[in-house]
C-alpha cells in the first residue's frame, strides 16, 4: 500500500506556475531575439516567395422571360431564374466557353481547367444577378480574363437554356491593389511562432527539469524537510581572490 503511494507520489508533475513565469522572464532577450529573426524571414518570405494576385469582378444579370408584366409573371420569373442560378454557375465554367476564353485572349500554355481555377462564381440569394471573379497575378489579365469571360458565359447561356437576354450589370474592374497578405503580415505572423516555439521549448525544458532549486524541492524530491538556508553571496568570492 505504502509503496504505491509512494510511486503515485513520484508520477505526480507539480507545475510552478510563478518559477516558469520568472525563468520566462529571465530568458526574454533571447525569445525576442528569436522572435526578430522569425519576423525577419516571414517578411523575406512575403516579399521574395509569394507572387501578389489581384481578382476583378464583373455582374451579368440574366432574364428568363421578355415580357413580364403583371405580378404574378414577375413572381414566376424570379422563382424559375433564382431555381436556375446553379445551373448558370456550371455553364460560366463549362470547357466550352473557357476554351473560346483561351483562345480569344491567346492564353497559350494554359489549359482550362487551369483557367477554371482562377475564376470563382457567386450566386446571391434570391437574385438573379451571377458575380464572376478572376484572380491572377496580373491585374489586367484579370480584367480581361473577367470581360471575356463574361462575353462567352452569356452567348453559351443564350444559346443552350434559351434566355431572353443577358444583360451586363458591372464590367470587369482593373484592380489596383493585391489581395494576397503583404510582407509586413508574414512578418507578424513569423515573429509571433517564434515567440511562441520559444516559450512552449523553455516552458517543457522548466517542467521537465529535475534539478533542485529551491527548499520546497528539496522536500518534495526527497522527502527530508530543510533545516536552514545558506545564501549565496558572490562578493566572498570576490574578496578571496582579491586577498590572493
Amino acid at each position: 500500500m505504502e509503496t504505491n503511494q509512494m510511486m503515485n507520489h513520484e508520477d505526480e508533475i507539480e507545475i510552478d506556475i510563478k518559477g516558469i513565469i520568472i525563468d520566462l522572464w529571465r530568458k526574454a532577450p533571447l525569445i525576442v531575439l528569436v522572435g526578430i529573426l522569425t519576423a525577419m524571414l516571414g517578411f523575406g518570405y512575403g516579399a521574395f516567395m509569394v507572387t501578389p494576385m489581384y481578382q476583378s469582378s464583373t455582374q451579368m444579370f440574366i432574364r428568363t422571360q421578355s415580357e413580364a408584366s403583371s405580378v404574378n409573371a414577375l413572381m414566376y420569373d424570379m422563382q424559375v431564374g433564382t431555381m436556375l442560378t446553379q445551373d448558370y454557375a456550371v455553364m460560366i465554367k463549362s470547357r466550352h466557353v473557357l476554351e473560346q476564353v483561351i483562345e480569344d485572349l491567346e492564353l497559350e500554355g494554359m489549359t482550362y481547367q487551369q483557367l477554371a481555377g482562377k475564376i470563382s462564381v457567386s450566386l446571391p440569394e434570391d437574385t438573379r444577378i451571377v458575380t464572376i471573379k478572376v484572380t491572377d497575378a496580373n491585374p489586367v489579365n484579370a480584367m480581361k480574363i473577367a470581360d471575356t469571360v463574361r462575353e462567352r458565359a452569356a452567348e453559351h447561356i443564350t444559346n443552350v437554356m434559351g434566355i431572353e437576354a443577358v444583360n451586363v450589370v458591372d464590367t470587369a474592374n482593373l484592380p489596383t491593389s493585391s489581395i494576397s497578405s503583404g510582407p509586413m503580415k508574414y512578418a507578424v505572423l513569423g515573429g509571433a511562432a517564434g515567440c511562441f516555439l520559444m516559450c512552449a521549448l523553455f516552458v517543457m525544458m522548466f517542467i521537465l527539469n529535475d534539478a533542485i532549486r529551491t527548499p520546497d524541492d528539496v522536500e518534495r524530491k526527497l522527502g527530508l524537510s530543510v533545516l536552514a538556508v545558506v545564501p549565496h553571496n558572490s562578493n566572498i568570492k570576490k574578496s578571496k581572490k582579491n586577498k590572493k
